[in-house]
């Protein structure tokens, strides 16, 4: 399942993501909202193949603060929920906000869709991140035609992944 030919779809995913994971976004290589959709969704997940054949004992958050940290950016604020700590965060570093967010929510699917399970610790932190990305600070990052569809598939995100 996950060798360097592995092609994101709903027919090469585990059995688990494929019962569970019915909507298009999940799938979908060019929808921002989704987990892979964005640049560093899909990077972080295409390279979380490539590390997990190596590290298939290790806790995925550890490939997630590697990857975060290569891409330049602080290995912090995983679990802020605070609006006002996340209207500072906005400000002061929005792309890094998103990029870690979509890290984090890539690599749980991710993990899911390779191996119909999720580790319980990227669960929590996943879950946080999704919350996060529905804070108004972080949706004003997006163009308001966008709020409302971007939103319904944050609530299905989270929704599917209280089930995994």
């Amino acid at each position: 399942m996950t060798n360097v030919e592995f092609k994101l779809s709903q027919a090469n995913a585990h059995p688990n993501a494929q019962q569970l994971l019915k909507d298009e976004f999940y799938w979908d290589p060019t929808e921002e909202a989704g987990p892979f959709g964005s640049d560093n969704g899909s990077d972080a997940f295409y390279a979380f193949i490539q590390w997990r054949k190596r590290n298939q004992d290790t806790p995925p958050f550890e490939f997630v603060k590697d990857i975060i940290t290569r891409w330049g950016f602080l290995n912090d604020h995983y679990e802020e929920t605070d609006p006002e700590k996340i209207a500072e965060l906005v400000k002061k570093d929005s792309y890094g906000i998103m990029a870690r967010d979509n890290a984090l929510i890539a690599v749980c699917f991710g993990q899911f869709v390779l191996e119909g399970q999720v580790d319980p610790e990227m669960k929590i932190l996943a879950m946080i991140a999704l919350q996060r990305q529905k804070d108004p600070q972080v949706s004003t990052l997006f163009a308001p035609d966008y709020h409302q569809q971007r939103l319904e598939i944050l609530n299905k995100m989270i929704d599917d992944l209280k089930k995994v």
